[in-house]
């Protein structure tokens, strides 16, 4: 019977690898958690659990880890790089870098887009174009939060079958998956060479001894029953299921783990780097510089980062950072009233989503990438059929999105229809919806949540009575009033624009009105319209530091802590004085001790 790794191999050894990944001191829930499970091809984890996975030459030198380099203005504080595509002006050290600390370094899973982009750059897009992985759960706003990462019963299956498919189409193409000449070399001689350099690129670090003897051995003994090209397809299908590939696994070095901060082998932080800014496994780039050592400096990282930057991989978390903190996956089988609104047509959404989407790329790899631009350019993004839309002239292509100017009506991402109809109603704007948003997910801040036997509806649409008339309620009735007047006043400056985005003066046959109110901000003050409220939250330090968490999240995976109060203060301090450079601010995240460094403490 032919040898199948099973859906149990991925379960288990999560809980097994939070156990010898020693800052941690419980594992997620999962299925089957309880139960004993053998390890992929007979435990090939042995070697780490001795804390040597992924030694590189040099990597057991002595040190305290990334605790400053050339430049550095402090334990949190980004050094300054002789790269000028990425240079860092030196900030005060915060007084919580006065004292190192920093949160926890989680064991994470790879996300789907990860997951799927690795096997992509592992066996070629041929291979694995018909890959099917079901979505990530999303926490803190995002998919990639380690304390949300358990595999479910379907996840498990859904890997499984994978690497049963794709180990049997590579092995289709057998010489291009060796990359060896079986007759000059010998079947045995390639099947080695192949554990050692499949092993590399699909662990991200070279194979311990013990787990190349465990692969040649099941190897053998597979080629006895199955022959030549059967024994490498389980070799395959078992490397595709292992915990080191589904997982980033960071030991750290051994030697330096005595204080707060661990240092990372530079095999681990070429991954901490390519998942990061690619989304995807080191390419051989990264893979040389680490076998060099060359990842072991805030320097050494820096150029790294500055040539990944400039690369087109680089898109695609970025991109799906801005996707995922404004929701855009909301936009996907939106609908309106075709009686109230019969300019939106089903296309639209989609329309909506490329337009913003297009809109940040442009913005943070062609243009300024400043937070101001973010909410005030004077320009959008758009084909044939969304100009028209707009009432905008240019663009003649369906599928092509050309830069366009917009009129005086918009400005920025929160006068873009995605923003606006997405956050509202199916028959009506919503203050709410939008003033939550703005509220919460642009000045950053928490609101409570409703009371539990509170029915939660928009105002009933009343034909002859505006919107800022049915939602004064909201401000009359004590148990509405404190959390509504921080969000209604916001929602109401975007009474211009009804539910599919489309700018007006008019609601009900009456003048629209857009006066407002911030409060509780470092910009407050009475305003009228969306286009003030974006001149005021582009000044703001408030949303600028708002960024920077948000940020933080997507690069760490997890809620920061009081701990991280030194990285936190250090990249705020950064926007400030790069004048709020948001791909600068990508740079300076991988210069701070958390992303450094592995870290101690439970999640």
């Amino acid at each position: 019977m032919p040898f199948r790794v099973t859906k149990e191999h991925v379960q288990q050894p999560y809980t097994r690898l939070r156990a010898i990944s020693h800052n941690h001191k419980k594992g997620p829930d999962m299925r089957n958690q309880q139960r004993t499970q053998a390890f992929l091809l007979g435990s090939l984890l042995v070697t780490s659990c001795t804390g040597q996975m992924g030694d590189a030459p040099g990597a057991g030198e002595t040190g305290t880890g990334h605790s400053g380099g050339p430049g550095s203005t402090g334990p949190g504080g980004p050094p300054s790089t002789t790269d000028p595509s990425i240079v860092l002006p030196p900030v005060p050290m915060p007084v919580a870098c006065q004292t190192p600390a920093a949160g926890p370094s989680p064991l994470r899973r790879l996300t789907r887009v990860e997951y799927l982009n690795t096997l992509r750059d592992l066996l070629g897009p041929a291979v694995t174009a018909d890959v099917a992985i079901t979505p990530d759960a999303t926490s803190l706003g995002f998919d990639n939060s380690a304390s949300i990462q358990s595999v479910s019963q379907l996840l498990a299956e859904q890997y499984e079958s994978t690497a049963i498919t794709v180990a049997a189409a590579a092995v289709a193409t057998l010489p291009a998956v060796l990359k060896c000449d079986v007759v000059a070399m010998g079947e045995d001689v390639c099947a080695r060479k192949f554990i050692a350099d499949f092993g590399l690129r699909a662990f991200r670090r070279p194979v311990t001894p013990a787990e190349s003897t465990r692969m040649f051995t099941l190897y053998s003994a597979r080629k006895v029953k199955q022959g030549f090209a059967g024994a490498i397809e389980t070799l395959l299908q078992g490397m595709l299921m292992a915990p080191q590939l589904l997982y980033r696994v960071e030991l750290a070095n051994p030697a330096t783990r005595a204080g707060v901060f661990e240092k990372l082998t530079s095999y681990e932080m070429a991954t901490r780097l390519s998942y990061f800014l690619w989304a995807t496994m080191p390419d051989q780039a990264l893979f040389t510089a680490a076998a060099a050592n060359q990842l072991d400096t805030p320097a050494q990282i820096a150029v790294q980062v500055g040539r990944m930057l400039g690369d087109a991989r680089a898109r695609t978390p970025v991109g799906h950072f801005y996707e995922q903190w404004l929701n855009l996956a909301g936009l996907d089988g939106i609908g309106k009233d075709p009686k109230l609104y019969p300019a939106f047509k089903p296309a639209l959404p989609d329309l909506w989503k490329r337009e913003t989407a297009a809109f940040v790329d442009d913005l943070i790899f062609k243009g300024d990438a400043k937070l101001k631009t973010l909410f005030l350019a004077d320009y959008t993004f758009a084909n044939k059929s969304l100009a028209d839309f707009y009432q905008l002239k240019g663009p003649t292509s369906e599928t092509q999105f050309d830069r366009v100017a917009t009129d005086a009506n918009h400005l920025g991402l929160l006068t873009q229809a995605g923003f606006l109809a997405q956050y509202a109603n199916p028959d009506q704007s919503s203050p709410v919806r939008r003033g939550v948003f703005v509220r919460e997910e642009v000045l950053g801040f928490d609101l409570p949540p409703p009371p539990n036997d509170m029915d939660i509806k928009a105002p009933m649409f009343t034909p002859g009575v505006s919107t800022r008339e049915r939602f004064a309620m909201h401000s009359t009735l004590p148990v509405c009033a404190g959390c509504h007047r921080l969000i209604d006043p916001i929602g109401l400056a975007f009474e211009n624009f009804d539910a599919i985005g489309k700018f007006r003066t008019m609601d009900q046959g009456k003048l629209v009105d857009v006066s407002a109110e911030l409060t509780g901000t470092d910009v407050d003050g009475a305003f009228a319209g969306a286009l003030e409220l974006s001149r005021r939250l582009a000044r703001s330090e408030r949303v600028a530091a708002s960024l920077v968490t948000k940020w933080f999240r997507f690069a760490q995976g997890r809620l920061e802590t009081p701990q991280d109060a030194c990285a936190l203060e250090t990249l705020k301090g950064q926007m400030k004085a790069t004048g709020g450079d948001l791909k600068l601010l990508i740079v300076a995240l991988t210069q701070t001790q958390v992303f450094l460094n592995k870290t101690g403490g439970a999640l």
